[in-house]
């Protein structure tokens, strides 16, 4: 990835298979992969660290959480032809969404999209790309 913002933010989180979780994240969101044993692996998401460790008490079949998108996610804010080009990657891989890639405010000083999926674990993962990254911090 090496598009590293100044200040790299940490998320550790648990996923229920390691490899399946390396394979999601490298391909196709195009994480690149670090050190890893056989319990977590480090990944740079977008410039940030991000370790997925493995739990073995969960399986696969048992939920999450809800199936409501405000429910515990983590994501990254991209630019529009970063964002155009992750879905592209995810739609020809077949990606189903919780929320698809969609365009909210189009034509204002608002104008973002914003897509929402689950991992192999369950994890719910959002993206977004905004028409002006000062926006992000300001109430809308």
């Amino acid at each position: 990835m090496s598009n590293r913002p100044a200040s790299i933010f940490h998320l550790a989180f648990t996923v229920t298979d390691l490899a399946a979780a390396r394979v999601f994240y490298t391909d196709p969101l195009g994480s690149a992969p670090g050190i890893s044993s056989e319990d977590w692996i480090i990944l740079e998401v977008f410039g940030h660290k991000a370790t997925a460790y493995i739990d073995r008490s969960r399986s696969t079949n048992e939920p999450v959480h809800d199936d409501d998108p405000d429910m515990r996610h983590f994501g990254t804010i991209l630019s529009r032809s970063d964002f155009l080009a992750l879905t592209d990657r995810l739609q020809g891989r077949g990606q189903e969404f919780m929320i698809p890639p969609t365009l909210r405010d189009g034509g204002t000083e608002n104008e973002n999209w914003i897509m929402m999926l689950r991992d192999p674990a369950g994890n719910v993962l959002e993206f977004d790309a905004v028409l002006s990254r000062d926006r992000v911090f300001s109430p809308c």
